[in-house]
């Protein structure tokens, strides 16, 4: 007969609660109450009032993992101090739903340490006990594994609501309404109709078709307001009875209104799942929303309910409004990064946005200049909240791409881009003139087996060669829509004289960035960068620019030490390694050759420059 457990008064008694979700903590008030109500269970062994110590930080925090969970991480840090004696749970569950079974394990250690038991309303678990070690990691791999079936579960029956047209999200834009008098068992139950509100109906296709026509949202807006047309929108308001109803309200035209109505995939007839998912955020631990993700890598329902505009035009829609976010021109602004949507933060992978200070600000008692501009992290959290990771200073991170975008353009060779035109030119009239030649041929072969199908006696004989010129014809179509192909390819891909002429300027980089305007400066950033990236550091930061060609290039900017530490991967510190000094050694080297090709042959300089390694 096992001996019965004993407690260190003298300690701590902890009390552990958590729910998942803050909607279970706002909606499951009876399952909230319970768990405060196992202060009983320590009073009952005898715990005085004040080792009784709730934890209650993480009532809508999921348990899927302990990182971000700070009433557990609390409770952990007391078991490594040694002073907690008992571990008071509802279940095991509420210990961790880690589907790895990682967690328990590292909570199970730390009470046994400590020498702390783990009590639930049913059973006391001792973790010297190796029978209780078992049930322990057991029951945490258990609970793991039904969080991850449950989540599965809840993704498919979405996925199947969806299919039949329902919608689940709850979110009903303008001109459309969910109709009441369907009753629930109903295969139409939550699907969307066609507003009855003609008014409305009337003037969300009119925002529609003149995004078609005028092919951009800020004409849309100009639009509305010359015509003194408003935008209806979707408010609630409290009855008499305790409900609330949806009421139409008008506002003035702006483009964000207008932007949520031409990108809605809803007014296509299509239902959207998986559009939001959350990614691990490597710098904090948790997982956050993402909501910028193409209908590629989501399930798309067409067809789910009446539309104002077809599919098809609904990805025009997209199309032409990402072509205008692409080609506008940029202004003379002083942040460069500024309106081009290439700036991304290292650190969570959100994109960052250009703010700008006053010009003076007061430090004791006086005024003193102020950063002109910073380029901040737009990451928030599921509230809505801003937590954005860094904000460096604009000047310090414009002088670096700066740098980095000389160093692209200083690789241009202008005499080897002449020199490989004219070599393209050659081999494209070469194969210019093998392709008519081919054309030609087929055409020929193909007229042959005509006359000879008309001269042939036995249908033997005239079936074979029908057979035979059919597949003479396909292979003629073939040939003529790869010699067209490779003409419009070559059109587009030629590189003429003009645009050698333009290219000109950048024989000294240097000196022609100094006399670009800064929307001119953009544009050359436009068309050279891929992307931008800058990593926080402890002691600066790092711009990566990733090209559109291929390859990256990074530079470092250093400023004051930072109490928060982030994570550089290895692959931009690898740009810093033996690699990237041979490419500024490279670089050099290129200038000199630049610089020789400016003398005329049998110039010391020109002389000194063959020597060099190529």
């Amino acid at each position: 007969m096992s001996e019965p457990l004993r407690f260190d008064l003298t300690k701590n008694a902890v009390i552990y609660l958590r729910q998942s979700s803050l909607g279970q903590v706002r909606d499951n008030v009876v399952a909230t109450q319970e768990q405060y109500k196992l202060r009983e269970i320590p009073e009952r062994l005898g715990f005085p009032a004040e080792n009784i110590l709730m934890v209650d930080e993480d009532l809508g925090v999921s348990g899927q993992t302990i990182a971000g969970r700070k009433g557990m991480l609390r409770v952990i840090g007391l078991l490594e101090e040694g002073r907690v004696s008992a571990v008071v749970v509802r279940d095991v569950s509420r210990l961790t739903r880690d589907e790895f079974n990682a967690d328990i394990g590292l909570i199970a250690r730390a009470c046994f340490q400590s020498g702390a038991l783990i009590i639930t309303p049913e059973k006391t678990y001792d973790p010297n006990d190796p029978s209780d070690q078992l049930m322990l990691g057991f029951q945490g791999l258990l609970a793991g594994w039904d969080r991850a079936n449950l989540v599965r579960r809840l993704a498919y029956h979405r996925k199947a609501k969806q299919g039949r047209g329902v919608n689940i999200n709850g979110a009903v834009p303008p001109g459309y309404e969910k109709p009441g008098d369907v009753p629930k068992r109903s295969p139409n139950y939550g699907r969307l109709r066609i507003t009855a509100d003609a008014e409305v109906h009337e003037r969300i296709a009119l925002v529609l078709s003149k995004g078609l026509a005028l092919g951009g949202v800020l004409a849309v807006v100009r639009f509305l307001r010359q015509n003194e047309l408003k935008l209806p929108t979707l408010r609630f308001e409290p009855d008499d009875d305790g409900t609330s109803r949806r009421v139409v309200q008008w506002v003035e035209a702006t483009r964000d209104r207008v932007t949520r109505i031409l990108k809605n995939p809803t007014y296509a007839g299509a239902v959207v799942n998986s559009r939001r998912t959350r990614e691990l955020d490597r710098t904090s631990g948790k997982r956050r929303w993402v909501t910028r993700r193409g209908y590629d890598r989501c399930t798309v329902i067409q067809d789910a309910h009446p539309a104002y505009i077809t599919w098809d035009e609904h990805l025009r829609l997209l199309a032409l409004i990402a072509r205008n976010n692409q080609t506008k021109t940029y202004g003379n602004g002083e942040a460069l990064l500024s309106g081009l949507g290439l700036l991304r933060c290292g650190a969570c992978g959100s994109a960052m946005v250009v703010q700008y200070n006053n010009p003076t600000r007061r430090q004791r008692g006086r005024e003193v200049p102020n950063t002109p501009y910073v380029y901040a992290c737009t990451r928030r959290l599921p509230d809505g909240r801003n937590a954005g990771c860094q904000s460096p200073a604009g000047p310090h991170i414009d002088r670096a791409s700066a740098e980095l975008i000389l160093f692209a353009l200083g690789q241009l060779d202008l005499d080897g881009l002449r020199e490989a035109a004219g070599a393209h030119r050659d081999r494209g009239e070469e194969e210019r003139r093998f392709r008519v030649q081919q054309v030609r041929a087929l055409e020929r072969r193909a007229e042959m087996l005509e006359a000879a199908i008309g001269e042939a006696t036995t249908s033997e004989g005239r079936t074979r060669l029908v057979t035979r010129f059919e597949a003479a014809l396909a292979e003629l179509k073939k040939a003529r829509a790869t010699a067209d192909a490779r003409k419009e390819a070559e059109a587009r891909s030629m590189l003429g004289p003009e645009m050698l002429a333009r290219l000109e300027v950048f024989r000294d980089p240097a000196i022609a960035w100094a006399k670009f305007t800064q929307g001119t400066r953009k544009e050359i950033l436009r068309a050279l960068a891929k992307g931008v990236t800058i990593y926080p550091d402890v002691g600066g930061y790092f711009v990566v620019i990733d090209w559109e060609g291929g390859g990256r290039a990074a530079a470092k900017v250093k400023t004051a030490r930072r109490r928060k530490l982030f994570s550089v991967p290895e692959e931009v510190l690898a740009l810093f390694d033996g690699e990237m000094i041979h490419q500024t050694a490279h670089c050099r080297v290129a200038a000199r050759l630049r610089r020789a090709r400016q003398d005329g042959p049998g110039s010391p300089r020109r002389d000194a420059a063959r020597s060099l390694p190529r």
